[in-house]
Formats: structure tokens, C-alpha cells, sequence
């Protein structure tokens, strides 16, 4: 057993300098009286310094785990004495007590997954934006054979109606004579629609045209998704518009009480006059 300072060389290890390269056949230990394996190192780190490079364990068959640092930032794949275990990485060159620390990838010791996110409560939580490319979204179901549709098993409850979340109320005029500017019907998607948002052109659909809903409550007409380049800006240039129906409701809620009225007071002139 040869050992220099905190570096041990078993007996039968062959060592080899050519001035340039370094060879050992053999087991090498760093701060390991007996090494057992190729390379052991106890109570310590390795460390790689320079601008690009990083520690790569090969198993075979493009099978890899590693520490890798690349231009002035470093990612780590590490687990720790709790069995939690993580894909990180650095916005500065080092790690510091955590500072500056990004966990792109974060599984916990409970099966816990977070995405940027390195404390997480849920099976999945996600610190960021999410975008599926294709496919679709079954919550509580089994998710749907059409790209881009999400299907659930319960109700879908957002944002909020409350009274006092409100202000600059301004009650909708005219609603009977807006809503008789609105055509519903049943159509099927034409080949523009296919082309463009790959919608299925064999199913049957009940809508209304966007175009005419805007004229009359804008509130209630966005870009169609399809076709938003995520800062609410037309990727195609055309502008495909889509419809919020439940925007809607308030609208069809005055008509109704327009029309009532109006048929209230038809009612009062028919008493008025015996008729």
C-alpha cells in the first residue's frame, strides 16, 4: 500500500506518468485507507474547475448521469440524505448555501415532483408556464383522443363574480336589439379551419359567428388561441377570433329582462283597454 498525503495507491495498483497523461491500473483512494473501487473518495468532494467541462458516468447504451458545467453555470443531479433527489442548476457560477440554486427537476422522498420548483406540496407542481404540444388533457377522465381538448370529470370553477370585487359597473343597453344581431346555428368546420387549426371538419357544431358578437359585446371576444403567439398577438397575422360564451349570459340575463318588460307593459295597455 502506497499512500502520499491523502492519496492511496493499493499495492498491486500500476501507476504511469509520460509527462503529459497519468495512468492507473488499479484502485486509487482520497482519504480511503483500502480503496475497493476505481476511483473512492471519502469525506470529500470532487472537484472540476475551468470553464467547460464536468463529471460523466457512461453506462453504456447513451446511459448517462452527470455534473456538468458549461459557461459559467453549473447543473447538478443530486440526491440527498432524505432520498430526495433533483436535476438543478445555478444563475451564477457556484452554488453558496443554495444561493442563486434553480431545481429544474425536484422529486422528494414522498414521490412529490416539482418543475422549477424545489419544495413541492402536490404529485406536481409546476413554478412556470406549460405548453402541450399535442395531445390532450383528462382530469378526473380519460383524456380525449382530440389534440388540444381537455375533458373532466367534475366542474370547472375560475376567477370570480364577487360584488365586491367590482367596480365601474355599467349595465348593458339596448340588450334585446343586440341580441337579435347574433345568428345561431349548426355548422361543420370548412378546410381553412383544418389547415390551420387542425379542427375536425366531420363533427357537427352549434356556435355563432365572432365577428358579430364583437360588434355588439367586444368584452366577450378574444384571439383564438390557435392562433396566439402567447403575448396576446396573432402568430398568422389574420386575427382568428373566438368566443367566450359565458360572456354571454349577461347579455341574454337583460334581454330577458327587456323583453319582460316589454311584454308587461303590452299586458297593462290590454287591461287598461278591456281588450
Amino acid at each position: 500500500m502506497t499512500s502520499v498525503g491523502g492519496v492511496t495507491l493499493n499495492a498491486e495498483t500500476n501507476f504511469t506518468f509520460d509527462g503529459t497523461n497519468v495512468n492507473i491500473n488499479g484502485n486509487l483512494g482520497v482519504n480511503a485507507g483500502s480503496p475497493t473501487e476505481k476511483i473512492q473518495v471519502n469525506d470529500g468532494s470532487i472537484f472540476i474547475n475551468g470553464e467547460n467541462g464536468g463529471l460523466i458516468v457512461d453506462a453504456g447504451n447513451s446511459k448517462r448521469i452527470g455534473l456538468i458545467k458549461y459557461s459559467g453555470h453549473e447543473a447538478y443531479l443530486s440526491r440527498t440524505t432524505g432520498q430526495d433527489f433533483g436535476i438543478v442548476r445555478t444563475t451564477g457560477s457556484t452554488i453558496t448555501d443554495g444561493a442563486n440554486l434553480i431545481s429544474d427537476l425536484y422529486i422528494n422522498s414522498t414521490g412529490l415532483v416539482g418543475i422549477n420548483n424545489a419544495g413541492p406540496l402536490y404529485r406536481m407542481d409546476i413554478s412556470g408556464d406549460i405548453r402541450v404540444l399535442s395531445g390532450a388533457l383528462g382530469v378526473n377522465v380519460n383524456p380525449s383522443a382530440t389534440d388540444g381538448r381537455i375533458d373532466a370529470g367534475n366542474d370547472v370553477i375560475a376567477y370570480s363574480s364577487d360584488r365586491r370585487l367590482k367596480t365601474n359597473i355599467e349595465f348593458i343597453e339596448n340588450p334585446l336589439e343586440k341580441v337579435l344581431k347574433l345568428s345561431g346555428f349548426t355548422y361543420n368546420w370548412n378546410e381553412l379551419a383544418k389547415d390551420v387549426a387542425k379542427f375536425n371538419t366531420e363533427e357537427r357544431l352549434v356556435g355563432v359567428f365572432a365577428q358579430d358578437v364583437k360588434d355588439v359585446l367586444p368584452e366577450a371576444v378574444k384571439l383564438a388561441p390557435f392562433d396566439n403567439d402567447g403575448t396576446d398577438k396573432s402568430k398568422s397575422g389574420e386575427e382568428y377570433l373566438t368566443v367566450q360564451y359565458e360572456k354571454m349570459v349577461p347579455l341574454l340575463i337583460e334581454s330577458i329582462r327587456e323583453l319582460t318588460k316589454k311584454i308587461e307593459d303590452l299586458e297593462n295597455i290590454v287591461k287598461k283597454h278591456n281588450l
